[in-house]
């Protein structure tokens, strides 16, 4: 493509940020075999959301920190597909995701295709506190994996202590809050190991959040 024709295409997706195939044919006046072309000569990204309908070009697209970028909740990933990201983000977890922490990473719900995906081998998956934990199918990884909620119940006796003395003075604290409180405190502890341990103990429920 000429200099001058990848300006206007450029320009386009600048304006449009999003666009599809036939959107993007009535736009340059061409058939939408030859617009199939023109942006395969750019490098592009199809959504993974919309059916993989929308695309957007490289020039455009502003990624975060996860790999993700939407528009107008048109999503689109670095890594191409959903199904790629997904195992991507479980891959580079310490202990794995739920649904609700992956839903809230790539914009969309996505319990249908987590089970279609984990069906299909893509990862494995432990349930845990009464919700499915999504974990690595990198044998490495899933034993480190496994291993941390192996160990998440099982604190050090003076974190376990302190911890009850925290819950004692502030029952109505979420795990969340109460790990924050000992972490100030300089006892490492996470909200999911805290709810770990109240489960195994007995203690009344505390949410996470």
């Amino acid at each position: 493509m000429k200099q001058a024709k990848i300006k206007v295409f450029e320009d386009l997706f600048r304006v449009h940020k999003v666009l599809t195939i036939s959107e993007l044919a009535q736009h340059l006046n061409c058939a939408e075999i030859t617009a199939r072309r023109k942006l395969q000569t750019l490098g592009y990204f199809s959504s993974y959301t919309h059916n993989s309908r929308y695309y957007t070009i490289n020039s455009v697209v502003k990624f975060d920190h996860h790999g993700i970028w939407c528009h107008n909740n048109i999503c689109f990933s670095k890594l191409g597909t959903l199904k790629r990201t997904i195992t991507c983000l479980i891959d580079n977890s310490s202990f794995g995701m739920t649904v609700s922490q992956i839903s809230k990473i790539i914009k969309i719900k996505c319990y249908t295709p987590l089970n279609l995906f984990y069906k299909n081998g893509c990862f494995n998956r432990i349930k845990k506190n009464k919700q499915f934990i999504y974990l690595s199918n990198q044998e490495n990884i899933y034993q480190q994996q496994l291993e941390y909620h192996k160990q998440a119940a099982q604190l050090k006796p003076q974190t376990a202590i302190q911890l009850l003395v925290e819950h004692i003075n502030n029952p109505d604290a979420t795990c969340q809050h109460l790990s924050q409180t000992l972490q100030q405190k300089h006892f490492q502890v996470t909200a999911e190991q805290i709810q770990s341990f109240f489960e195994k103990h007995g203690v009344k429920k505390t949410p996470k959040f």
